[in-house]
């Protein structure tokens, strides 16, 4: 098994990493359950989400990520 080097990310850089992501498995799956996700995700010129009910559930799981890591445990 190939060793992984741990990197930190801050919020942005993760949520962009998260666009980049999904963006590419759209490309390559072209599913439909992905198509309307990127587009609903992407940043306005202010830096908020254009589908604003995303903004909240971002920071749950940033929180849940966060509080994971500190635990120990996986994230769910």
């Amino acid at each position: 098994m190939t060793r992984i080097d741990r990197k930190i990310l801050a919020e942005r850089q993760a949520y962009d990493l998260m666009l980049r992501f999904i963006g590419r498995r759209h490309n390559r799956t072209a599913s439909d359950d992905i198509a309307l996700l990127p587009g609903s995700a992407s940043l306005l010129e202010d830096g908020s989400p254009a589908d604003p009910a995303l903004t909240e559930e971002w920071h749950e799981c940033v929180a849940v990520v966060l509080e994971s890591q500190k635990n120990g445990v996986a994230a769910e």
